[in-house]
């Protein structure tokens, strides 16, 4: 009995130590603090080596540098902590069937998902999906308590009825998608705030400026400076047509990008572009050349396909002043 209540203490100790860790660095990454975020993961990764958590943790942070910063060295690195995730999630399964190890199942199977849908393997993509859909349903069958769960459905709804939207039946996942994500963002232990950041980029991308603002102010009060969502602030107000104070968030997001490390060239050129657009609605044209100049510096050596359409964008401003 003594044995079993020591055991007993010392796994909730464990998972205890494993939950600050995890807290600690999903702070890190919203802070864009990502040489303290790796820390955290890589203690879980050294601690645990047999566990899938900090690889899990670690290929989501190593996603977000690619997504920005794409090096050989990250994109090779980011393959090999996925699969790592997913064969360690898997062995644990097998030895024990519990809510838990079928959510990271899940939850692994659907990161990778994501990585191959961006490498075009369509197929790999699909069954990842189909496999991290079923393992979760899996876990919420164990435990209807583990509502993280709700961040995988919402996701995997979501772009199911936006890709697949010539698929009558389907156009209605959208929906279902956004509400799952809210119960993620309201009702997760992990999920939270992850979730929240999805349903902000999905309200961009839906024009649903109102509710995507809501997002940004709340979320603004933990990150106060995160230079991503003072962009996406400064995106709201121009499409409003307050260029001032889109202006003014982008000269804000890009004074404290300065210090940040590394540096993060797809915010500061989005945030030089956003400038330029601003000023040219303005009629201010030496500001709108300027900044436009400066977006298109910051993407110097970068060959990916956002970094083209920025470029793009930016030389599409600068033609029109072409001769004056």
């Amino acid at each position: 009995m003594l044995i079993y209540f020591i055991t007993t203490l010392l796994v909730l100790a464990a998972d205890s130590l494993k939950d600050y860790h995890i807290f600690q660095g999903i702070d890190y990454i919203y802070h864009e603090n990502y040489e303290s975020a790796q820390r955290e993961f890589d203690i879980l990764t050294t601690t645990y080596p047999e566990d899938p958590e900090g690889f899990f943790y670690l290929s989501s942070l190593l996603e977000t540098l690619e997504s920005f910063n794409p090096c050989s060295k990250t994109k090779a690195q980011l393959d090999s902590v996925a699969d790592i995730a997913v064969t360690l999630a898997e062995r644990k399964l097998k030895v024990e069937k519990n809510a838990y190890n079928l959510f990271y199942v899940g939850s692994t199977r659907g990161e990778r998902a994501v990585r191959r849908a961006l490498h075009e393997d369509w197929i790999g993509c699909l069954w990842d999906g189909i496999k991290a859909r079923r393992s979760l349903e899996l876990a919420y069958k164990e435990d209807s308590t583990l509502l993280d769960v709700y961040m995988g459905f919402g996701l995997y709804d979501y772009y199911l009825g936006k890709y697949l939207s010539f698929i009558p039946w389907l156009r209605s996942r959208k929906l279902k998608g956004i509400d799952e994500l809210k119960m993620a963002s309201q009702n997760g232990k992990y999920a939270r705030k992850p979730a929240l950041f999805f349903l902000l980029r999905i309200y961009l991308l839906e024009d649903m400026d109102y509710k995507a603002m809501q997002i940004i102010k709340e979320l603004q009060q933990i990150y106060h400076t995160n230079t991503s969502l003072l962009y996406d602030e400064a995106e709201v107000y121009h499409k409003k047509g307050k260029y001032q104070k889109a202006i003014t968030a982008c000269t804000h997001a890009l004074s404290l990008s300065a210090s940040k490390r590394p540096l993060n060239p797809r915010v500061r050129a989005s945030c030089y572009l956003m400038l330029g657009k601003s000023y040219n609605e303005l009629k201010e044209i030496e500001k709108t050349r300027a900044n436009c100049e400066l977006a298109i510096r910051e993407l110097n050596g970068i060959n990916e396909d956002w970094a083209k359409e920025f470029e793009k964008e930016a030389q599409k401003l600068l033609q029109k002043f072409k001769g004056e």
